[in-house]
């Protein structure tokens, strides 16, 4: 964060305020930053737009953040919309909202309740929850744990332990019920390539799973797989072909 003296920024109302060092920063309204951003703790409940990039180690939003340049948190607690149209680098974020990158996604424990939608490529640690994501390119896992609440899309995806479910209990009862007044399509992940270590898969349209310990359970369409260790199929799932390695 630099050396400079930080002072707190707090605004209600429609305004404006200069990039800067800062210690706290409160935002309730409608407000444009016209520089960079450094701060301590960014708590926005509102509309903030940033012209320059961000750096906060907590950051808080209800309300939707838009930042021109790249974004850098420790923690982030999301229920509404970050947007960034740079890189976000972040470590420890819950999502109940809508976060969107033009270009990168890098991050350590992320819990997704929500929408994550990344124009160039996603490295995660661990990624888990309930929801949905859009990777245009790679989506890197060390461990991917979700259960999916909408369509679900990634070039490519890589990682040690990868498991997506289709919603159960009352969360399928809920979707089923949307689904008859034709207000949310199927949840299910579309990919080119999954590989991995131990992979449990449900939902999912692949052209190609490779892994170690593979399982292809329900609704899903794949038209290779190739497993080392062992391998289970559901009954109602459609795989064209099949060899072990």
């Amino acid at each position: 964060m630099g050396n400079n003296p930080a002072r707190d920024l707090r605004i209600t109302g429609s305004s404006s305020a200069a990039g800067g060092y800062y210690r706290n920063v409160s935002i309730t309204g409608d407000v444009q930053i016209s520089g960079d951003i450094h701060c301590e703790t960014f708590r926005c409940t509102g509309d903030t737009s940033v012209l320059g990039a961000f750096e906060a180690k907590i950051t808080r939003i209800t309300g939707t953040t838009s930042v021109n340049g790249d974004v850098t948190t420790d923690r982030l607690n999301l229920h509404g919309e970050l947007k960034a149209n740079r890189h976000i680098t972040l470590n420890d974020a819950k999502i109940g909202g809508q976060l969107a990158v033009r270009q990168n996604l890098t991050g350590e424990d992320v819990k997704l309740y929500g929408m994550i939608s990344v124009d160039g490529d996603c490295a995660i640690d661990h990624l888990r929850g309930k929801g949905a994501f859009e990777v245009q390119g790679l989506l890197n896992v060390g461990r991917l744990d979700l259960d999916l609440f909408w369509p679900s899309t990634a070039r490519e995806i890589g990682g040690e332990q990868i498991s997506v479910r289709k919603p159960q209990g009352m969360a399928s009862m809920l979707k089923s019920l949307l689904d008859m007044f034709k207000t949310q399509p199927d949840s299910r992940l579309i990919t080119d390539s999954i590989e991995g270590d131990d992979i449990h898969l449900e939902n999912t349209t692949a052209k190609i799973v490779r892994g170690n310990r593979v399982t292809i359970g329900s609704g899903c369409i794949i038209e290779r797989v190739e497993y080392r260790s062992s391998y289970q199929q559901a009954p109602d799932a459609a795989v064209e072909h099949c060899i072990q390695t």
